[in-house]
C-alpha cells in the first residue's frame, strides 16, 4: 500500500475519503493537498491550449476549477465536465456550474462515463484530463476515441524529472495517435509542509520549477 495514497487505483476507496477545501488547497482527510493555487498558471496556460480550435470542450476532473475556468474564457460552444468525488460535486453546485447555459456536468469515474459518451457518437475538439489517486495511463490509452482529427490533448504531466525528461516514459504509446510538443513553463511549487500537511509526502517535488505543458494534436 502505498501510505501517502492508501486508495491508489480504488475509485470506491477514494470517493469515500473526505477532501476539504479552502481558499488555496483542495485536501484529502489525511492532510495531503490533492490540487493547490501554484497549479492555477499552469491550468490556465493549458486551457487556453484545448480552447484554441473553439468547439466542443471535456475536461475529466474538476479538483478546484482551475481549468474550467479558464475554459469558460474561450469562445466554444460546449463544456462537459466529468467528476467522480462527491465532495467536489457538491463545491460544484454550490458554485453554480450546474447552471452555466453551455457546461454539462455528469457525475461519475471516467471508466463509467466514457463508454457511454463514446455509445452516444461525442468527439471533442479539446480535451483535458486529470485526475487523482489513480494510475492515468488507461485514460491517456483510449482517448483518442473521443478526439476529432485535428483536436488537442493535454494533461497534468507527472514527468519524475523534468530537467532531463520532458514527458514520462509512460506517455509515449501517445504517439501512435497524436503529434506531441511539449512547452516548458517556469513554476513555483508549493514546499512539501504545504503540500502534505499530515507529513505524508508531495504530488510534485518542490525542487523541480519547471514543468513541461504536453500539447498533443489528434492525427
Amino acid at each position: 500500500m502505498d501510505k501517502a495514497n492508501p486508495t491508489l487505483n480504488d475509485k470506491a476507496g477514494y470517493q469515500n475519503r473526505r477532501l476539504t477545501f479552502d481558499d488555496k488547497t483542495l485536501r484529502d482527510h489525511n492532510g495531503r493537498a490533492i490540487m493547490m493555487q501554484w497549479e492555477k498558471p499552469i491550468m490556465e496556460h493549458q486551457g487556453k491550449f484545448i480552447c484554441k480550435n473553439g468547439g466542443k470542450i471535456l475536461n475529466v476532473g474538476f479538483g478546484m476549477g482551475y481549468i474550467d475556468d479558464e475554459i469558460q474564457k474561450h469562445d466554444i460552444e460546449h463544456h462537459t465536465i466529468i467528476e467522480c468525488h462527491p465532495d467536489v460535486w457538491q463545491k460544484m453546485k454550490d458554485d453554480g456550474w450546474m447552471d452555466k447555459p453551455n457546461v454539462e456536468c455528469i457525475f461519475g469515474t471516467w471508466q463509467e462515463v466514457m463508454p457511454e459518451l463514446e455509445r452516444e457518437g461525442r468527439l471533442y475538439d479539446g480535451v483535458y484530463f486529470d485526475t487523482w489517486d489513480e494510475e492515468d495511463i488507461g485514460f491517456h490509452m483510449n482517448v483518442q476515441r473521443m478526439i476529432r482529427s485535428g483536436g488537442l490533448y493535454s494533461w497534468f504531466n507527472k514527468s519524475d524529472d523534468p530537467y532531463t525528461i520532458q514527458m514520462h516514459i509512460k506517455y509515449q504509446p501517445l504517439i501512435q495517435w497524436f503529434d506531441i510538443d511539449c512547452e516548458k513553463l517556469e513554476i513555483s511549487p508549493a514546499s512539501q509542509k504545504e503540500q502534505a500537511d499530515g507529513g505524508l509526502g508531495w504530488y510534485w517535488n518542490p525542487d523541480h520549477t519547471v514543468y513541461w505543458h504536453p500539447m498533443a494534436i489528434r492525427q
